[in-house]
């Protein structure tokens, strides 16, 4: 591991710590319940695969981070719903799930390029995880500290808004595009061909709109 993975793993275990302690500081996520514990478990197991990263299999600590990253931002924005969790063991929670994101973006892109559909699947997966982790820190951070929705929506109400609006949606992209951009599209095309041949049999266009 180089030294950024290593600072990576120190500090999303040091705060996903913090978010599983009991009590105030980790009201985030309630104690014993089921994402506790399976978070609590692949954190654990985390800690031990990166301490023996030459001798357990890439693909079980990456399953890992995987797992920390996305429980925990799923744990993140049921927490949302309460404002009570929003303490420092709900911010640890998404701090440590975006650092176990870092960290498995950077594993994934230290791995040797393969031919064929892992070598795909890994090209694909690195900007859809940055992507979609964007998207997970726009959501909470934007409806944790209460950004008002006109300056700032989240994703989730633009989605919503989008969904329920496609009639409408529709309705604009058909007059918009298939009635005025792509008949627009077509008579420009058809003219400039047009002008063109023109220009090239007719000398006396060729002698006037050439040097235009």
């Amino acid at each position: 591991m180089t030294r950024l993975q290593w600072l990576l793993a120190i500090f999303s275990l040091a705060a996903m710590t913090v978010a599983l302690m009991p009590g105030p500081a980790g009201s985030a996520v309630a104690p014993f319940s089921a994402g506790w514990f399976v978070l609590l478990a692949a954190a654990g197991f985390l800690a031990g695969a990166l301490r023996l990263d030459h001798l357990i299999g890439q693909r079980l600590i990456l399953s890992a981070l995987a797992i920390v990253s996305f429980l925990g931002a799923a744990l993140a924005i049921a927490a949302l719903d309460d404002p009570a969790a929003r303490g420092l063991g709900f911010w640890c929670l998404l701090v440590g799930s975006w650092l176990a994101a870092w960290l498995l973006v950077e594993r994934l892109s230290a791995l040797p390029d393969t031919k064929g559909s892992l070598g795909l699947a890994r090209r694909l997966a690195i900007p859809l995880l940055f992507g979609l982790w964007l998207l997970i820190l726009w959501e909470v951070i934007v409806r944790a500290t209460n950004v008002p929705t006109v300056l700032l929506p989240p994703p989730s109400m633009i989605w919503e808004r989008l969904t329920g609006s496609v009639p409408i949606l529709w309705a604009d992209f058909r007059q918009t595009f298939l009635k005025a951009v792509i008949a627009g599209y077509a008579i420009g095309c058809f003219s400039g061909f047009a002008v063109a041949v023109l220009v090239d049999r007719v000398g006396f266009l060729k002698r006037g709109l050439m040097p235009i």
